[in-house]
């Protein structure tokens, strides 16, 4: 017997089995929606609140495993942008053309700490006085 011959012998059997189906896919489709944010929940953690509450009630609702991926793609332009970024920063600073110092003087050098330490003493002096050193 197909459903359209169970209509018209036995209407109210007919109504019990599609009320019983639908009561059936009804439960069914709970139990995935609750499945989908237990999944979200479970990653929750390591994306921010706008990621997370996108993923759970947006315009664009998805699983746990679209919500990575839409995330890990974000992440990948925000690292693409800071990396040309830094890029354009270190070109514009000119830090290419620094050079490193030269070594101190053989004469500073060869100064004993107690020779150092009287130098030092006597530029402090003349700062001291308001002198040049």
């Amino acid at each position: 017997m197909t459903l359209e011959e169970l209509k018209t012998s036995d209407p109210e059997a007919y109504a019990a089995m599609l009320a019983e189906a639908q009561a059936s896919a009804n439960a069914e489709a709970v139990q995935n929606e609750r499945q989908r944010i237990a999944d979200i929940d479970a990653v929750a953690a390591l994306y921010d609140d706008e990621t997370v509450n996108a993923a759970k009630y947006g315009d664009k609702a998805c699983t746990a495993q679209e919500m990575t991926y839409r995330a890990a793609v974000e992440a990948a332009k925000k690292g693409q942008k800071f990396m040309a970024d830094t890029k354009a920063d270190y070109k514009e600073s000119g830090a290419a053309n620094v050079t490193a110092t030269s070594a101190p003087d053989e004469e500073q050098a060869a100064n004993t700490p107690e020779q150092r330490k009287a130098a030092g003493k006597a530029m402090a002096a003349k700062l001291a006085d308001n002198k040049e050193v």
